[in-house]
C-alpha cells in the first residue's frame, strides 16, 4: 500500500480511462490523484514534507507506467495543472509542483533545467484535489 492508496486501485483506475485526446493536438492528459500544496508556505516537520514529496513522486511514476507513456523520451512541453478548490499564487504553484517536475524529468531521462523543455503551470477549480499532466512530444 502506498501513501496514496492501494497500488492496484490506482493502476485499475488509470487503465480504465482513455488517456488520449484523439483530437490530433499532440497533447496527452494524465490525471494523478494527488494534492499539490503550497510548499513554500507549508509549516510542519521535515518528515511530513519528505513523505509528501515521496508520495507525489511515487504517484506520478505509477500513473506514467499505467498510461504506458514512453520513458527516456524528452518531451517538448509539459503542462502541470493543479486541480483544487482554492487557487495559489504563481510562485507557490511552481514550488508545489517541484516534486512532480522532478519525477517527470527522471522518468524521461533529462535534467529538469534543460532549456529544450517548456514547463507550464496552471490551475483549475475542482471539488476533488488532483493533478493533471499534459505532455507534448
Amino acid at each position: 500500500m502506498t501513501p496514496i492508496g492501494p497500488d492496484w486501485q490506482l493502476l485499475a483506475d488509470l487503465r480504465a480511462r482513455d488517456t488520449s485526446r484523439g483530437d490530433g493536438s499532440g497533447t496527452t492528459p494524465l490525471t494523478v490523484p494527488i494534492r499539490i500544496v503550497s510548499e513554500p508556505n507549508a509549516r510542519g516537520c521535515w518528515k511530513r514534507k519528505a513523505a509528501r514529496v515521496k508520495a507525489q513522486r511515487h504517484a506520478v511514476a505509477w500513473a506514467w507506467t499505467a498510461a504506458q507513456w514512453p520513458r527516456g523520451t524528452k518531451p517538448r512541453a509539459v503542462r502541470i495543472v493543479r486541480l483544487a478548490s482554492r487557487t495559489l499564487d504563481d510562485d507557490n504553484l511552481s514550488g508545489g509542483c517541484k516534486a512532480i517536475r522532478d519525477s517527470i524529468a527522471l522518468l524521461c531521462g533529462f535534467n529538469d533545467r534543460d532549456p529544450g523543455v517548456c514547463w507550464v503551470y496552471g490551475q483549475e477549480r475542482a471539488k476533488v484535489p488532483s493533478c493533471r499532466i499534459e505532455v507534448t512530444w
